[in-house]
């Protein structure tokens, strides 16, 4: 019988048991049992490999949200809907926290006519983007926009 040729099969009622014998049913299957241990530690690592708590904050919902802004505020842009499109980059700030989004946010408030808020916020996105391929192009705004300061 099933149970001869394998003792270490455990099954469960006496349905079970027939089902088994006459074929109808597949044996049940042992589950492997995960250490308990296991999940605390892979999420721990998950946090630690993550930078900390704040790598859980985003969920894809506000991810899509950040990129649909920034799309609404570049065709704001594209309008010269400064107003507007500064609403949009700055939510799509809020809710990304990508420092890159400072630029656009600095650029809405050159156009606006709004130079010291403007090279503030350039300097901000230099700190927090120190590497930026137009990090150039972005002092130079700074010195235009505030002359007589320091670009960092």
């Amino acid at each position: 019988s099933l149970l001869e040729k394998d003792p270490a099969r455990r099954i469960g009622s006496a349905s079970q048991v027939l089902s088994i014998l006459d074929g109808t049913s597949p044996a049940p299957r042992r589950r492997a049992r995960r250490p308990r241990w296991l999940l605390p530690a892979l999420g721990v690592a998950l946090v630690v490999a993550g930078g900390g708590l704040a790598a859980w904050r985003l969920v894809p919902s506000e991810i899509d949200r950040a990129k649909d802004e920034y799309q609404r505020g570049t065709r704001e842009v594209d309008l010269a809907h400064y107003d507007a499109a500064l609403t949009h980059f700055e939510e799509a700030y809020r809710l990304s926290g990508d420092a890159s989004l400072l630029f656009n946010v600095a650029q809405m408030y050159r156009l606006r006519g709004q130079p010291k808020l403007a090279a503030q916020l350039y300097r901000r996105f230099l700190v927090a983007r120190p590497d930026a391929p137009n990090r150039a192009i972005v002092e130079a705004r700074i010195r235009e926009l505030d002359p007589g300061s320091e670009t960092e």
